[in-house]
């Protein structure tokens, strides 16, 4: 599914804490890399398993199942945590990063289509804008972590996002663009990305606590990991079910109305002191520039990666389409350059792999999900916004396309999981890579069936056909593609500096979704996809070619790379013989950073400092690993 499903940073992100029956640490007990995972659970702790397997299950082994499970599950973990903390969590992970960013990225389809009349192209360009802030994560917690407001690192910030959140949904849900049409198109994505600003600072913020929380409890870990995912997972679920069909009935305005409730929610319990934060004494709540010079390497290359994200935001709507693909090049050769001298190099080969195999995965956003939704011609005739229609598309509706697919695709999601540990897990790390990768190539063909049309050909309805292939398997396999670089990603991470690691990485593929989104809008517009045919009707007749090049060839040229950038090792074994000591720039056990006080192990000067992503060995999503 165009853009809907795919390559987005934050819909599938994992707790490697999470990952189903991996019990025990890795090289002789505990999580993945003894470490951390994107939000997960550091140090090894216990892991939970959806199936009982390793750790405790969702309700764990001390209670039944039923009505008295849940019940002594809420008791355990509300004891363990407190309700205040758990409230937090799902304030921030079920409204904000669950119904929030769900809302807000299936939405952006029919505003731009439907409402502002947008090509395919000015449509992808406007994606591309939306989503700048996750690229941004990096330079979002190391802000935060230099500039304390008040004393504080994180309630600030957060409530001055979710304020500046609600006030951009309020006026997406007011304003009558549709008047001005296209034109307003920039300005409405601009708002959009203020929205996903917020959600990628609230994520931000908030999973350093609760993998702070794990640590601290490592035997009540799994019952906060198993609150944190049943809270996002009703999120998202709530939000699906709601989009398209408040997109068909009343148009995607009113879905913005509706989230801006739950963007505001969250300023309350961040204000009241649900998300444990102390406050700094007087005297030290000035800037940490100290910290910035000490880490002056990181700091640069988060900067840089935020950016060029801003840059080829800008090129996206300004440049040409040569200027775009230069850009796009040399900013990922300069990255992952600088890269090697900011990371371990094991570390920083995998980031390149991990880069390109989403710059090789070109994203067709907005002729696909146009092919898809495109109107017939009877429908297009009564629109005032309509460019052109399909004339043998799907022709698929809102309700289908973004609520029943996108239930069915988190069902899938899951299954997926399920499928890495019970089908890979035992894998080497070049295999299961490069595995894989030509599964995922052969599950595009899906698509290349339907826009030939040949599953008419033999009697299977569309609607089935997308939900069998583009929606249940393709979302399986990039599971099956996903889960083992997050768990390489952990294995690669070095020792107290799991944060910091996690803020780049997370970053690069971020930004190279970012590029993969940049080169999908020079192909399609070199070529015209999705234009006017001339005769009223949308051209797709180069989209196959597309689909063959940007979703079947191109990514095999990572099956060679393969064996040149990942480590030949189980996903079991212990890496960290391969990163060493980190570089200078990344460490954080430098003592006196300056001269008023230390930051060791989280506490400056005798008193518990929330450090952000500098001064935490507490670990951060990959956004989108996203």
């Amino acid at each position: 599914m165009g853009g809907i499903l795919r390559g987005d940073p934050e819909l599938v992100e994992v707790e490697l804490g999470a990952l189903p029956g991996r019990a025990g640490r890795a090289g002789g007990g505990g999580g993945p890399d003894e470490g951390s995972s994107p939000a997960g659970p550091p140090s090894g702790g216990p892991e939970w398993s959806p199936r009982g397997g390793g750790g405790r299950s969702s309700w764990g082994r001390r209670t039944g199942g039923g009505c008295c499970g849940l019940r002594a599950y809420l008791e355990r973990t509300s004891g363990a945590f407190g309700w205040r903390f758990l409230a937090m969590i799902t304030s921030a992970h079920l409204a904000v990063k669950g119904f929030l960013y769900q809302a807000v990225q299936t939405a952006a389809l029919p505003y731009f289509m439907d409402y502002l009349g947008c090509s395919p192209m000015e449509y992808q360009a406007m994606i591309i804008i939306v989503w700048t802030p996750w690229a941004m994560k990096g330079v979002i917690g190391i802000f935060s972590d230099l500039f304390p407001i008040l004393g504080y690192h994180k309630r600030p910030y957060i409530a001055a996002s979710a304020i500046l959140g609600t006030a951009v949904l309020l006026l997406l849900a007011a304003l009558p663009l549709a008047r001005a049409g296209p034109a307003v198109a920039p300005f409405a994505a601009l708002l959009m990305a203020l929205c996903m600003l917020e959600q990628a600072l609230v994520d931000l913020l908030v999973e350093g606590k609760y993998a702070e929380k794990m640590a601290e409890r490592p035997e009540t870990g799994p019952d906060l990991v198993t609150w944190v995912w049943a809270n996002y997972q009703t999120g998202v679920l709530l939000a699906a079910a709601l989009v398209g069909t408040l997109a068909d009935a009343v148009g995607p305005r009113a879905m913005y109305a509706v989230a801006s409730v739950f963007a505001l929610q969250v300023v309350f319990p961040a204000l009241k002191g649900y998300l444990p934060e102390e406050r700094l004494p007087r005297g030290r709540r000035g800037p940490r520039w100290a910290l910035a010079r000490e880490h002056r390497g990181t700091f640069l290359l988060a900067l840089a990666m935020s950016a060029s994200a801003v840059g080829l935001s800008v090129l996206s709507l300004y440049g040409s389409n040569v200027v775009r693909l230069a850009y796009g090049l040399v900013t990922a050769a300069t990255l992952n350059a600088g890269a090697f001298l900011v990371l371990p190099r094991a570390m920083a080969k995998a980031n390149v792999y991990m880069f390109f195999t989403q710059c090789t995965y070109i994203l067709l956003t907005g002729a696909l999900d146009y092919f898809y939704t495109g109107k017939t011609a009877e429908q297009c005739a009564a629109s005032a916004t309509c460019r052109c229609y399909v004339r043998e598309g799907p022709h698929f509706s809102a309700t289908y396309y973004l609520t029943v697919a996108q239930v069915l695709a988190a069902v899938a999601g899951w299954l997926g999981v399920t499928a890495y540990q019970s089908l890979l897990s035992s894998w080497r790390f070049r295999p299961v890579f490069w595995v894989t990768t030509v599964i995922r190539c052969i599950g595009a063909g899906f698509d290349l069936v339907m826009i030939q049309r040949l599953n008419l050909r033999v009697g299977i309805p569309d609607k089935i056909f997308y939900i069998l292939g583009s929606t249940i398997i393709y979302n399986v396999v990039y599971m099956l593609e996903f889960m083992p670089a997050v768990v390489l990603t952990s294995r690669l991470c070095p020792k107290k500096v799991e944060t910091v690691s996690y803020a780049i990485l997370g970053g690069f593929q971020n930004y190279g979704q970012q590029v993969s989104r940049a080169l999908g809008l020079v192909v399609t517009e070199t070529y015209g996809v999705g234009e006017d045919a001339g005769d009223g009707s949308c051209d797709f007749s180069r989209l196959s070619w597309l689909v063959v090049a940007g979703h079947m060839v191109l990514p095999l040229v990572m099956v060679p790379l393969t064996f040149l950038l990942i480590p030949d090792a189980a996903q079991t074994e212990d890496l960290q013989h391969l990163v060493g000591g980190a570089p200078k720039a990344m460490r954080l056990d430098s003592g006196d950073l300056s001269g008023e006080f230390e930051l060791k192990e989280g506490r400056a000067g005798g008193e518990e400092e929330d450090a952000g992503l500098l001064g935490s060995g507490a670990p951060i999503a990959s956004p989108h690993m996203d």
